[in-house]
């Protein structure tokens, strides 16, 4: 989940870096107690990918931002694809040989390296990237729909059309059908079409997401994703922990959405965190830690099983080592990408049919 996702909307969405950290930290931490200790697995299923559906959601609701900035010019087109390819696949193929190097994430045949350089099959906490790039293609059709939308019908009539979309979605590939992990991005478009949905309402929300109902929205989040958690369920209703929240990303991503748009915006408590120098710098670097965390938590775990300081430790190596990739592969890229973009043109042909075409100047 790259970090030029919001640079074209850092200074409208101050909040932003810092949500992609919490997202991160969210996914990070939970892991981290998931490998060391045991006895609190069944307790915390499906949360740490509450963090997954949070990137998720926000990565469709700036990017659908940039669209309905920029427009859908051919070259815009071009500009979005080459970037998204730049960003997102060069780390993840390291990572990728990384991992099957070194025998970790199942990644432990040439057929299965295979599988996983070609965006496909599921292996540990990779499955998502090749979800999230997938649906980039996806991504500037739906960006399209619901910004004429909302151009042609209100507000009112895009939420409708937006949530048309949904329910066609899961009449086709409903969630409870959902894989545990799965490379295949048909079953989580709901995911990100929430979040492009979302971008509709950000002018509103700016009037909506005031500090005290930032806080209350927050402070609402947590209750609900306390109360539906495995140990909640367990000492309030007697039910055994289970797997049940692992496909209900349907509904944690609209409440992801909401708070994404409470948030987003730097008010409140919560909003003043995320605007802190420390989250905004996590969720800079949210990607490669993303893509490292898993080998330095699984080793670490295998080596002081149950240990709180380990546990700890591994948190803070996969920030550092994030940090590390980061400014060591990542900030080279993100100069390569803006040096190429520069001097990237569409074909004279492609200019000259996009001309033609009813989305060529909108904005």
């Amino acid at each position: 989940m790259p970090y030029d996702l919001i640079e074209d909307c850092r200074m409208r969405f101050v909040g932003a870096d810092g949500l992609r950290g919490i997202a991160c930290l969210i996914v990070l931490i939970l892991h981290s107690f998931y490998f060391f200790f045991d006895g609190l697995n069944g307790f915390i299923t499906g949360l740490p990918k509450i963090g997954v559906w949070l990137f998720f959601v926000l990565s469709a609701f700036l990017l659908t931002v940039k669209f309905e900035t920029q427009g859908f010019s051919t070259q815009a087109l071009l500009v979005y694809m080459v970037g998204r390819v730049v960003r997102i696949l060069p780390l993840y193929v390291l990572f990728v040989l990384v991992y099957w190097w070194l025998g970790t994430a199942g990644i432990n045949s040439v057929d299965d390296l295979t599988r996983a350089l070609m965006l496909g099959g599921t292996y540990a906490h990779l499955w998502t990237v090749p979800v999230e790039f997938k649906y980039y293609f996806f991504l500037p059709l739906v960006a399209f729909i619901l910004i004429t939308s909302k151009q042609r019908l209100g507000a009112v009539g895009c939420f409708s059309v937006g949530i048309s979309l949904i329910i066609v979605e899961q009449m086709l590939w409903p969630y409870w059908n959902a894989p545990t992990a799965g490379s295949e991005v048909k079953w989580y478009l709901s995911s990100f079409a929430l979040g492009s949905l979302a971008a509709m309402f950000r002018s509103e929300s700016v009037k909506w997401a005031s500090a005290r109902n930032s806080d209350v929205v927050v402070l609402a989040f947590l209750i609900v994703i306390v109360l539906i958690s495995p140990y909640s369920r367990y000492r309030l209703l007697g039910l055994e922990p289970d797997q049940y929240l692992i496909n209900k990303f349907l509904y944690l991503s609209a409440l992801c959405a909401v708070l994404m748009l409470f948030v987003v915006h730097g008010q409140g408590i919560i909003g003043r965190a995320v605007r802190s120098r420390p989250l905004r710098y996590i969720g800079y670097w949210s990607y490669p830690i993303y893509l490292v965390h898993w080998l330095i938590v699984v080793k670490l775990s295998s080596l002081y099983p149950g240990s709180l300081g380990a546990s700890f430790l591994a948190v803070m190596v996969s920030i550092l080592a994030g940090g590390i990739v980061h400014y060591a592969l990542e900030v080279p890229l993100e100069r390569f990408r803006r040096w190429s973009l520069a001097r990237l043109s569409a074909p004279d042909f492609l200019i000259l049919i996009s001309d033609r075409l009813p989305w060529r100047n909108r904005s």
